[in-house]
């Protein structure tokens, strides 16, 4: 598995276990992900910095999406995806594992940002990304 793969496949088990039934996890941008959903992308690599420090140090880019139905009670939805604490946080489950399942070194969650209303796939998503950043030590 590459470097890439396994830090996607970190993140992925610590979403999936802290976050509650029907909230699906994807390691990419999914075509016609199911709702309520989140998933992981990578933002930028500087391989100069990995070459020279054995190490990725990069952002990772994380989107929290769910279908739209009644403004504010999606908008609502997603404020509680997007918390610093509670148990449908994705914010808090990365906190509780700055490791991602031992997966990198460390993580930072940034921001919560981009808020909007998107339109594809045959639907209206409320969606925000999450800017984290991480550090894995590499061979």
């Amino acid at each position: 598995m590459s470097d890439f793969s396994d830090i996607r496949d970190g993140w992925v088990t610590i979403i999936r276990a802290a976050m509650p039934n029907g909230f699906n996890v994807y390691g990419h941008a999914p075509f016609g992900g199911q709702s309520p959903c989140a998933w992981i992308m990578f933002d930028e690599v500087d391989y100069r910095i990995a070459f020279q420090s054995n190490s990725i140090e990069t952002d990772m880019r994380i989107t929290v999406s769910l279908s739209s139905g009644e403004e504010n009670s999606g908008w609502l939805q997603l404020d509680n995806y997007l918390s610093p604490t509670g148990s449908e946080s994705v914010v808090k489950a990365m906190r509780d594992d700055p490791t991602w399942n031992g997966k990198i070194d460390d993580s930072v969650v940034l921001t919560a940002e981009n808020f909007r209303n998107d339109e594809d796939d045959g639907g209206q998503w409320f969606r925000a990304d999450i800017l984290v950043s991480i550090v894995k030590t590499i061979a």
